[in-house]
């Protein structure tokens, strides 16, 4: 029996948060981008949400975060922050992200685990 979901505002909970770029463009296969990508993402750490591991894809992103705000505040800043970053420094006037993103709860050990084996 699939668990009641909790709101996401739920600030004492880790998640498994994944998001895709519009259309799948690889858009971090350029460097410039994923390393803007990386600022980004490392500079709201500690303040908005922390930040347990995460993985950079060609056209997504996976991450593990327990938010400090919501979780719906912390992936705005990662995603809407690199956006302005992203038509600020490297000129862009691409769409970035696909609408929205996808999030697991983890509620322990096995959980985890078959989250991230789902997703490979």
């Amino acid at each position: 029996m699939k668990p009641t979901r909790e709101h996401s505002t739920n600030n004492a909970q880790t998640y498994f948060v994944t998001s895709d770029t519009w259309e799948r463009r690889a858009l971090f296969n350029a460097e410039p981008w994923a390393r803007l990508f990386f600022k980004t993402l490392l500079s709201h750490r500690g303040d908005t949400y922390l930040l347990h591991e995460f993985v950079l894809m060609p056209d997504h992103f996976h991450l593990l975060i327990t938010p400090l705000t919501s979780l719906e505040k912390a992936v705005q800043l990662i995603k809407g922050g690199f956006s302005f970053r992203a038509k600020k420094d490297l000129g862009s006037n691409l769409e970035i992200w696909r609408r929205g993103f996808a999030d697991h709860r983890i509620r322990d050990y096995g959980t985890l685990t078959s989250t991230f084996i789902a997703y490979i």
